[in-house]
């Protein structure tokens, strides 16, 4: 299969994206703007383009692997990079805060079998459904047009429009946190490329239809929560359109999907940006070591709020 370097580059823009929403919710910057405030709408714009990052990894992973080889081998050696990173940080981290013996045993254990202790959600969920897919690729492969349709508008219908239309997780994906949603995830990413769904879009026609799901969800975001603030004294609902299973925020990732697939990458970038796709799993891991995630990151943007709101959001 040829390497599609618009994809690379999805990747890397995600993983970017991935940062900036654990800054703007554990870094503090949400929490502690003032309710509709200018750094409240800008901050929650940002966090609202953000979003989509994770559902673009695992659509990704669908687009790409629905006619990858599949190799049991590559779940080893990401679990091995997990290992790798995740180890001297918990021996270094508990000595310098000079735990005892127990406490290192317990740590180092924590590094070692991070599936056990659930250290990094995504990849738990991923590894989880890693066992799957032979079983989703060859749904994607065999069944009948018609039968793949009906099935993807069963799952949109299931997992994203009756959630949101209710507001209530009647499918038990933890509203994205699951192996059950990274699956739907892969299955619509499989779904797109085998019926070359991109070639069927210009790209400036999904740009457009990414920016009107951000700014849509945005301001139903702040219009539900001034309503609710003035009618029930407290802001309610605001997570509505903004969470992973919500039909804008799929919309989202799925137009980024079909307008990167797209994208015609020059010779002299491809190799720029082949280096820095295959690092993106790293940066995942990095960032997102517990230790680090907890005691690095809580509430280490605050003092930005102090500044003009641009300056805050850039």
């Amino acid at each position: 299969m040829q390497r599609n370097y618009g994809i690379d580059l999805l990747r890397i823009i995600s993983m970017i994206m991935i940062p900036m929403l654990h800054i703007l919710g554990l870094g503090g910057l949400l929490e502690n703007s003032d309710f509709m405030s200018e750094h409240y709408c800008y901050l929650w714009l940002l966090e609202t383009g953000a979003y989509c990052a994770v559902n673009c990894f695992a659509l990704i992973s669908g687009y790409v692997g629905y006619s990858s080889n599949f190799k049991y081998a590559n779940i080893i050696y990401l679990y091995i990079h997990i290992v790798f990173y995740n180890l001297p940080a918990s021996i270094i981290y508990t000595t310098i805060k000079s735990g005892g013996g127990i406490t290192l045993v317990a740590n180092v254990a924590k590094a070692m079998f991070p599936i056990c202790y659930r250290n990094y959600w995504y990849f738990n969920s991923y590894f989880c459904m890693f066992f799957f897919i032979p079983v989703m690729n060859y749904i994607l492969q065999n069944i009948s047009k018609k039968q793949l349709d009906m099935l993807m508008i069963s799952i949109i219908i299931i997992f994203i429009i009756l959630p949101t239309l209710f507001y209530y997780d009647i499918a038990d994906s933890n509203n994205g946190y699951s192996t059950i949603w990274l699956s739907v995830m892969y299955l619509l990413g499989g779904y797109i490329r085998k019926n070359e769904i991109n070639k069927k879009y210009k790209n400036m026609q999904m740009f457009f239809v990414y920016i009107g799901c951000v700014f849509g969800s945005w301001v139903f975001k702040i219009l539900i929560e001034n309503i609710t603030k003035f009618f029930c004294g407290e802001a309610m609902f605001g997570d509505y359109l903004i969470k992973y299973t919500s039909p804008t925020i799929v919309m989202c990732s799925v137009s980024l999907l079909i307008l990167f697939a797209n994208i015609n990458i020059e010779e002299k970038m491809r190799k720029i940006i082949s280096a820095f796709a295959s690092v993106t799993f790293g940066v995942y891991i990095i960032h997102f070591e517990p230790f680090t995630f907890r005691s690095v990151l809580n509430d280490a943007f605050v003092g930005y709020l102090s500044f003009s709101p641009l300056f805050t959001c850039l």
